[in-house]
């Protein structure tokens, strides 16, 4: 009978070994290892998506309001204030855009227009007018700025009617 209760006892212990070893090499709790580790990637990429389809609203937006001022600017011919229509044009297209960081500048025929009574005397009819607009960009994800400098630039040109 010793003999018997030594191999079980002896058998026992091999079982409990064999469970540890099992433990050990079971695969529970790697998903959430795995997790862990790529968690802030996955975020640092949603977040950077989030920003950059924020930058390219703001384009679109500029973009936009550049080709309304340019049209208005174009409709201008004969008006005494051709450039504070055109601004006020681009200005009012301009939406979620803060205002005071638009930079706008006004061409006609290839010449700079700096006055409206300048504008208005180079408006002539089948002759281009360009509006360009340029307004900074904020590319910036959890503190780090990925684009530093970025000025976003949209420019139109018309056909004075």
């Amino acid at each position: 009978m010793l003999s018997v209760v030594g191999i079980n006892g002896l058998g026992r212990a091999k079982r409990i070994a064999a469970r540890r070893v099992q433990r050990l090499r079971s695969d529970s709790g790697v998903a959430a290892i795995e997790f862990a580790f790529l968690a802030p990637v996955l975020i640092l990429l949603f977040a950077g998506i989030c920003e950059f389809s924020l930058v390219l609203s703001n384009y679109l937006t500029l973009a936009h309001a550049v080709e309304q001022g340019a049209r208005q600017l174009a409709l201008s011919r004969g008006d005494s204030n051709p450039m504070t229509d055109a601004k006020s044009e681009l200005l009012g297209a301009a939406g979620n855009l803060t205002q005071s960081n638009i930079n706008i500048t006004y061409t006609v025929n290839g010449t700079a227009c700096n006055s409206n009574p300048t504008c208005s005397a180079a408006l002539q009819a089948g002759v281009p007018s360009t509006v360009s607009a340029t307004y900074p960009c904020n590319l910036v994800v959890f503190g780090k700025d990925y684009l530093p400098g970025c000025t976003l630039t949209a420019a139109t040109t018309e056909r004075v009617e």
